[in-house]
């Protein structure tokens, strides 16, 4: 969600001063009025909008990967064929990015990328075979 506001934040303004005010008082008044809920910080509010959007896309398939996972292993045509173009498209971007981004001063979505690779590539080897074969 962290993510999502940011994207109507920018869309708004482009001053990170505001953007980081805002955010504070987004900070301040959630764990006043809702300690319960998770408030994930994003503090670079100098980032480029195309290295944002490749950290959002990478954040929001993290957080809706098991619902994804489950959908698709329901093996029903109407849920691969929503997802499978998707998967493919995180996939090809994954094998892209994966020699440059090896660490945390070599790109500034390193950490969504890393947990990319420990959700998909080492703890789902099954999830990844069924992607692989149904949707060629």
């Amino acid at each position: 969600m962290i993510y999502w506001l940011y994207y109507y934040v920018m869309k708004i303004t482009n001053n990170s001063t505001i953007i980081r005010s805002f955010y504070n008082v987004l900070y301040f008044f959630l764990s006043y009025r809702a300690p319960h809920i998770k408030f994930v910080s994003f503090t670079d509010f100098t980032i480029h909008k195309g290295e944002f959007r490749e950290k959002h896309v990478l954040y929001e398939y993290i957080e809706f990967y098991d619902d994804i996972k489950h959908k698709i292993y329901s093996q029903s045509v109407l849920y691969f064929a929503m997802y499978c173009k998707h998967d493919k498209k995180i996939f090809r971007f994954y094998n892209a990015v994966k020699e440059n981004c090896t660490h945390a001063d070599s790109c500034r979505y390193y950490e969504e990328l890393s947990n990319l690779k420990i959700n998909l590539v080492i703890l789902r080897s099954k999830f990844l075979y069924i992607i692989y074969v149904n949707a060629r």
